[in-house]
């Protein structure tokens, strides 16, 4: 039997290949892991200008009016319910996700110190 040192032409046609399904493998996770990134950056600009809007809305609740704001793509809407010295703050907070847009609703509540008996 002949033993020479080195690779078959089988050997190196497997390894090209494994090697191949590798790079792939790892250029698929990387455009998936850049999506999911861009999902959390919406997610997080829509959490962010409904949060502050929110806390607008708290800090003043017996001037607290429903309202809108628009930002470029980014939009903003809140309502205010009120039932005596109680308020219910609801806002809508929509920022643009590609072809899609990502919205997130908060709620919270305030008590107008004017308007308690």
């Amino acid at each position: 039997m002949n033993r020479e040192a080195g690779f078959s032409l089988v050997e190196a046609t497997v390894a090209a290949v494994v090697l191949a399904v590798g790079v792939l493998g790892v250029a698929a996770s990387g455009a998936a892991a850049r999506r999911l990134a861009d999902l959390g950056g919406s997610r997080a600009r829509a959490a962010e200008l409904g949060l502050g809007r929110l806390a607008l809305l708290e800090a003043d609740p017996c001037g607290a009016a429903s309202g809108s704001w628009r930002g470029g793509r980014d939009v903003v809407g809140w309502t205010v319910v009120s039932a005596g010295a109680a308020r219910r703050l609801d806002v809508v907070a929509s920022v643009p996700e590609g072809a899609r847009t990502r919205t997130v609703r908060l709620a919270g509540q305030a008590l107008c110190a004017a308007a308690l008996p």
